[in-house]
């Protein structure tokens, strides 16, 4: 499965060209709203880029289809929650659920490849320098004014299909009872948050980074987390950590 699974993100990698980068749009996300309708306007708006990006590079392949539908059989159902946000998506997107499901373990499987490459082609150098100890990766740089104690988060993202990805980011407002719980850099069609925010006097930010894990135990303890002990995904985790409740 493991073969399987690079010529699957191998295969994305290449998706790239040379289209413009858009504005990034702005939704309010009520958690009150049933998991299913939550993200309605974000996949609505998204629908033609998200549906273009699976129709070019997964829908006449009926070799990447058998390993999204292995891969969705190995790791079983998600959470009530999130299982109900997948069937949302696939529903406004148009767009198999299994590719959706598969989505979701993104960032988890996206370790498999390093070193391999993890890149951001064309914008820039590769990532990490095969045979080397140089490596460069998403980071990011938090800073507070020192006139009125605003803080601003900056980071870059270095997924490998960048290119795809820009043009499916927005930024979210979380809000659950009327009240505003986090803001939150987000991938349409990706559950996960990239980056977030929690304001007021207590408040925090959050992000995702590049992962460089040791290969020799970092597959094995991978396929244990994800398809044998099936555990939550670290982007599902984070709004826990962002508010102390989904």
């Amino acid at each position: 499965m493991a073969t399987a699974l690079f010529t699957f993100f191998a295969c994305l990698v290449y998706a790239l060209d040379g289209r413009p980068v858009l504005p990034v749009p702005e939704f309010h996300i009520n958690l009150d709203v049933a998991p299913e309708e939550r993200f309605k306007e974000v996949i609505q708006h998204f629908e033609a880029t998200l549906y273009d990006f699976y129709a070019k590079n997964v829908k006449d392949s009926a070799i990447l289809k058998d390993i999204i539908d292995q891969i969705v059989a190995h790791r079983g159902e998600e959470v009530p929650e999130l299982a109900a946000e997948i069937r949302g998506i696939a529903k406004y997107s148009k767009i198999p659920i299994n590719f959706i499901k598969v989505a979701q373990l993104l960032y988890e499987l996206q370790t498999v490849m390093i070193p391999f490459e993890n890149i951001t082609w064309p914008w820039g150098q590769t990532t990490q320098l095969l045979g080397g100890d140089f490596k460069v990766g998403c980071t990011g740089v938090i800073a507070r004014s020192a006139d009125d104690g605003t803080v601003t988060h900056a980071r870059n993202m270095d997924f490998s299909f960048a290119k795809w990805m820009a043009n499916m980011t927005y930024n979210a407002i979380f809000s659950k009872g009327g009240q505003e719980l986090y803001t939150a850099h987000m991938i349409a069609g990706y559950s996960a948050i990239a980056t977030g925010i929690r304001r007021g006097k207590n408040g925090y930010t959050f992000e995702v980074n590049t992962r460089y894990p040791p290969k020799e135990w970092n597959i094995d303890s991978l396929w244990k987390h994800l398809f044998e002990e099936k555990r939550t995904t670290s982007g599902w985790l984070a709004p826990d950590a962002c508010t102390g409740t989904r």
